[in-house]
């Protein structure tokens, strides 16, 4: 992409912005009059001429303002948008609903979607760990009187799953907890995908006395970690924001979006492409028909173990990037420093 002079420069970054602002076709007039830039408004209008010529700049036929194009937008946000520091107030916000609560990667990852939508006028999505890839990492049991006990499995990506059973009749919580120590050392560290059934009926041999208790321990890890197995937990939150959006006020397109945040193999398509870091995606750049009107800003944090947490804001393509680039680093730091 050519690099364009500091006037030109100047002119598609107001543009940009007054657009973003105003979601109304920019005209030279405004531009001139507006950000002060020291040209004459016939100046403007020829650098906005040779923009829409060169693509950054589209002209809706019903109008003499101009708007940027996805091409346009890629160049602000790779070589003219802003960083804009998130206040301190939102940043103690965030830090104090980490800490408020559970430490399981689930509840960071949906804390982290609540955070983002709640804090700006976009939709939020998140896709957590693969679930093949999940290994077991402890198996315990707890007995709590009454004859039940409490199995609690964690993931190698800090996801905590729990169940409650009943124990068989006439076998003690002591039998109980040996059988799940035991099963803990023959799983522990075996991924989703090598939870078979070749695996499984080893340790059912091993355990023909304990069947029945067997059973029910087994129907738990398997309900924990093969639940879904070859795909990912998919969160999304503050789909509502996107109502207030002059984009979507027809009903048709909002419910095609709405629709489509409904979807979680969409929203999973749509996130996987991201890997570590921040990235921007606008538009066409989204090889999704359904999300061609939207831009993505994404964050992609690599955990111990190599399973990766995606999420970030979904918003329309006159999205205010400079804001939720912010938003979204601020709160990928503080995640991760909290994983």
């Amino acid at each position: 992409m050519a690099i364009l002079d500091g006037r030109k420069s100047q002119v598609l970054r107001a543009v940009v912005e007054d657009y973003v602002r105003s979601a109304e076709p920019v005209g030279s007039r405004t531009i001139a009059r507006r950000y002060g830039i020291g040209f004459s408004p016939a100046t403007i209008r020829n650098d906005m001429a040779d923009l829409g010529e060169l693509g950054y700049l589209d002209q809706p036929h019903t109008s003499a303002g101009r708007v940027p194009s996805d091409k346009g937008y890629r160049y602000y946000v790779d070589r003219l948008m802003r960083r804009r520091a998130v206040a301190a107030r939102e940043l103690d916000d965030v830090r104090q609903r980490y800490r408020a609560g559970a430490r399981s990667v689930e509840w960071l990852l949906q804390q982290t979607v609540t955070l983002l939508a709640e804090a700006s006028a976009y939709a939020a999505v998140g896709v957590g760990p693969e679930r093949a890839a999940e290994r077991l990492r402890s198996l315990e049991a707890l007995g709590i009187g009454d004859g039940e006990t409490l199995l609690i499995l964690i993931t190698s990506s800090g996801m905590v799953h729990h169940r409650l059973l009943d124990n068989p009749d006439g076998v003690r919580f002591e039998d109980v907890r040996e059988t799940v120590a035991i099963l803990e050392e023959r799983l522990a560290g075996l991924t989703v995908s090598e939870l078979g059934r070749e695996t499984l009926d080893d340790i059912f041999r091993a355990f023909r006395r304990r069947r029945r208790l067997l059973d029910e321990v087994v129907d738990m890890v398997v309900a924990s970690l093969l639940h879904e197995a070859s795909e990912e937990a998919v969160l999304v939150a503050g789909a509502s924001n996107i109502m207030s959006q002059p984009e979507f006020q027809e009903v048709t397109r909002l419910r095609a979006l709405l629709s489509f945040l409904e979807r979680p193999d969409a929203v999973r398509e749509l996130l996987l492409p991201q890997t570590e870091g921040i990235e921007v995606h606008i538009g066409a750049e989204i090889p999704l028909s359904s999300a061609a009107d939207l831009s993505l800003v994404m964050a992609g944090l690599r955990r111990q173990g190599g399973t990766l947490l995606r999420f970030g804001l979904v918003g329309p393509r006159r999205m205010d990037y400079e804001r939720a680039v912010s938003l979204v680093e601020a709160v990928a730091q503080e995640l991760e420093g909290l994983l």
